[in-house]
Formats: structure tokens, sequence, C-alpha cells
């Protein structure tokens, strides 16, 4: 204010000149200002309810970041982690990798590696549950519903979300897996002529219950080719994968940390229970 007037004063600037710049500055109104000018703004004149309206369109709320680690888990302090998340022990998390939980919880098991690029992300508000021994190669992007373990996610290799995986599953490199078709009887089932109290019951339903899985990977599936076509294999040297896996989280565990700087993660130690302040010695 101080400066439009002294240049008014000195002639710089005219009445119009001011009349015009003022209009710009009206835009975001200041709800804190008890004095209201009406003769230099048009816009002045908007009732509240259409501020309150704009303000509330952008109004954006985030899931608050809570990280639950276990023990020997090694995080690079480049990897980005978002949202309700908890790492099992032993777990291996590269620089540049993602996890993001988005809506709901992200629960990462036991000895697991998350490779340079990698993305997890949980968008629904169901929780995607990771089991033991899975390893995430670089630039792949998981959405799964809930994956068992000792799986491979081949770099690049993209899983979409409603798809639950078993155990033992190699997804391909640049692999693409997603939800098979809808069928006749299934779509007629969806469909169904119902009344709109039952539609109405069906709705309030389905938003208690968690997300519907589309389709589900039987354990020992390969998925491979450019068309990701889908066999099983027999099994035959699953202790040979888990020995290599095995000796890779070592390898890891001793050479991350001499070349790349480590998450920080501050624990909160938990207050003593009533038991443990009843048998305490007097100070």
């Amino acid at each position: 204010m101080s400066l439009l007037r002294a240049l008014q004063i000195q002639a710089i600037l005219t009445p119009s000149q001011i009349h015009v710049s003022s209009t710009a500055l009206t835009l975001i109104p200041d709800p804190n200002s008890s004095h209201t000018d009406h003769t230099t703004s048009p816009t002045s004149n908007l009732p509240s309810s259409s501020t309150s309206s704009r303000s509330q369109t952008f109004t954006i709320s985030h899931r608050r970041d809570n990280l639950t680690v276990g023990t020997r888990v090694i995080i690079v302090a480049d990897a980005d982690l978002h949202g309700e998340i908890s790492v099992g022990s032993g777990t291996v998390i590269h620089p540049k990798a993602t996890v993001l939980a988005l809506a709901g919880p992200i629960s990462i098991g036991s000895n697991c590696i998350i490779e340079e690029s990698a993305a997890i992300v949980n968008r629904t508000s169901a929780p995607i549950r990771i089991g033991d021994n899975n390893l995430f190669e670089v630039g792949c992007r998981v959405e799964a519903a809930s994956i068992g373990s000792y799986n491979v996610f081949e770099m690049r290799s993209k899983v979409a979300q409603n798809i639950k995986i078993g155990s033992y599953t190699v997804i391909g490199m640049g692999c693409m897996v997603l939800p098979k078709p809808i069928s006749d009887t299934e779509l007629a089932s969806i469909f169904d002529d119902i009344g709109d109290a039952e539609l109405e019951e069906d709705v309030q339903n389905e938003k208690e219950t968690p997300e519907t899985v589309f389709e589900e990977l039987p354990d020992h599936t390969v998925v491979y080719g450019a068309d990701s076509k889908r066999r099983l294999w027999s099994g035959e040297g699953v202790h040979q994968q888990a020995a290599l896996h095995a000796k890779h989280l070592d390898y890891l565990r001793d050479t991350i940390p001499r070349v790349h700087k480590l998450k920080i993660i501050q624990g909160v130690r938990a207050p003593p229970s009533a038991t443990a302040q009843a048998t305490a010695p007097p100070p």
C-alpha cells in the first residue's frame, strides 16, 4: 500500500491504472480483512459461497507417512517411500526405488529386494500384502492386490491391480499382466435387474468390502514373451533359486552401505507397561 501511495504522489501511476491493477489483486480475497472497498474492484461483490466453493475445489488430502521397519533393513536415502508402509526384516531397498501407499497400506515381507526405479503402488483402500524373498528388478511396476513369496518381477515388467499372485512366480522382462476379460455370465450377473432398494444396499456393501480380485495367478506361473504368454513350471530348482537370492542379499548388505547414504529412521521407545512400573525398585 505504501508503494502505490508513493507512486501516486509522484504522478507515476494515474488512478485509472491503479483501478486496473487492483482487479488482479482481488482474485484471492483476504478473509481476515474487515475493510472492503467496493470502488476499486468489481469482483468484490461476489458472494462468499463462490469463494468457499472455489477453495474447497483445490483442497487435497494427503495420506500421512508411517514407516515401520524390522531388523537388518537397508533403505537408501534416495528411495521414495510415502504412506503407511511396513518393511520386514532383512529387506533391501535400492536408490530411486518407489513405494507409494496412496490410498491403502503396503506390507512388505522379509528378505525382499527392491531395485532401482522399481515401483510398488497401492491406489486402492484395500491393503497390499507382499510375502518374503521377493525380487523386484529395475524398472518394474507392481500394483497387485497381494503377492506371495519367492517371486521374481524382471526388468520393466508390469502387474496391474485386481490381480493376486501366488508364490514361485516369474514375470518376464517387459511382460504385462492384466486381468482376464469378463465372461458373458459374469457380465449378466453384474447388470442384473434389481430394485432400487436392493441397488442401494449393494452399493453400500460394495463400499465396505475390500477390492475385488479379478484373476489369481497360481503358484509356479511363468509369464514370458512379447505376448505375455503364461505357463506353469515343475518347480525344479527352487532350492537353488533360494540360495542364489540369499547370496544376493549378503552381497547387497555388504556393498550398499559403502557407496550410498542410508535413510535414517528414528525409532520411538514404547512407554513402560503397568506391570513393569509396579515391579520397578523404588528410587
